[in-house]
């Protein structure tokens, strides 16, 4: 029963938030090229100066990372944005907050898919883009909905109580991310 619930409220709600969905992809895709043209725009000097930082994440990956602190880092960093979200869900400032969390997200990954390219081989790049996408596919999906709640509840002044089981529905997927994480660089 809650189960069709909350799949009848999200489909209301994507109905409704459409365009504001669009502000966020496009803000995504804006920090995503900035990321990249970032690390395009370094010096030869910083660029091996990352080689050597990816390179050791690299080798952080193949040896074992400690569980605990991938979840610690993983469930702080996600915390942040979901709390600033839920915060600014109550504001003005919903559509400016998540379109700058998301510019920032995507910034992030522009920035590490460029240097993975710039720094490694093609196959090795590949990977490492690889081993790292199913846990940012669930970050973003989560800040996407995590930014769209908190406009709605804005917009359309839900109850507190629709806006908090919103967000915590797509803070789960967080969760799902963070175990992709661990599974995969574990």
């Amino acid at each position: 029963m809650a189960a069709g619930n909350l799949t009848k409220l999200l489909k209301y709600h994507f109905q409704e938030a459409e365009p504001y969905y669009i502000v966020f992809f496009v803000a995504l895709a804006a920090g995503s090229c900035a990321g990249a043209f970032t690390f395009g725009c370094l010096n030869d000097a910083l660029v091996r100066e990352a080689a050597v930082i990816f390179s050791n994440y690299s080798t952080m990956l193949k040896r074992g990372i400690d569980r605990n602190d991938v979840i610690y880092e993983a469930l702080k960093g996600n915390c942040t944005f979901g709390i600033i979200l839920y915060v600014c869900s109550f504001t003005p400032a919903a559509v400016a907050a998540g379109a700058f969390l998301l510019a920032v997200k995507g910034f992030c990954i522009g920035f590490m898919v460029a240097g993975f390219l710039k720094c490694f081989s093609i196959g090795a790049a590949a990977l490492m883009v690889l081993k790292s996408l199913p846990c940012q596919f669930f970050t973003v999906t989560s800040l996407l909905l995590m930014s769209g709640c908190g406009v709605m509840y804005c917009r359309k002044q839900r109850t507190v109580l629709k806006n908090t089981m919103l967000f915590i529905a797509a803070f789960l997927i967080s969760i799902i991310g963070i175990i992709c994480e661990v599974l995969i660089k574990c």
